[in-house]
């Protein structure tokens, strides 16, 4: 929609599986499964690390991020077999984001990024995923995630155009 990427910061937190989620929050890679010793989020601090330099982008390759995310863990489950195609589909070189993951210490560095950045915000956050305007978490239930069982189906459209202290043009119809 026009303006909506501009007018929005993406942070995201590819952080691993959480245990004890309403006290520690301490982050806790299966050894077995869809994500593995934490691969697919390894993955996605990979392209954090490459095209955002942090856990936010500029618009352009938020664009591209939200795009990846919507083809790994949206249409595909975050099987790591559709990851290199989804960052391909998305508009991102595949060769700047394995040379990021297939390098021990590269990953290592990109995951660590990732790690530090969400302990700050894990402490206060009561449900996932979270959408903050202007320093307050917009919730329905924490006890059925901050959207309710089905994040997709929130309008987030009049968040954003309320919020916005310049609405950008998808705000004009609201």
């Amino acid at each position: 929609m026009p303006g909506v990427n501009e007018a929005t910061a993406l942070h995201f937190y590819p952080a691993g599986g959480f245990s004890n989620p309403g006290y520690n929050k301490t982050v806790q890679c299966p050894s077995s499964g869809l994500d593995a010793n934490c691969d697919g989020d390894k993955y996605e601090a990979c392209i954090l690390s490459e095209y955002c330099g942090g856990v936010s982008c500029d618009p352009k390759p938020q664009l591209m991020l939200a795009s990846f995310l919507d083809c790994f863990e949206g249409q595909n489950g975050a099987v790591m077999s559709t990851a290199d195609g989804c960052v391909e589909s998305a508009g991102l070189s595949l060769k700047r984001v394995r040379s990021c993951f297939d390098s021990a210490s590269s990953k290592a560095a990109a995951w660590n990024m990732v790690q530090q950045a969400a302990a700050a915000e894990l402490q206060s956050i009561k449900c996932f995923p979270w959408i903050e305007v202007d320093g307050t978490v917009e919730s329905k239930s924490y006890s059925e995630g901050c959207f309710g069982t089905d994040a997709a189906t929130t309008p987030l459209l009049p968040l954003l155009c309320k919020a916005a202290a310049t609405p950008p043009a998808a705000c004009s119809g609201q």
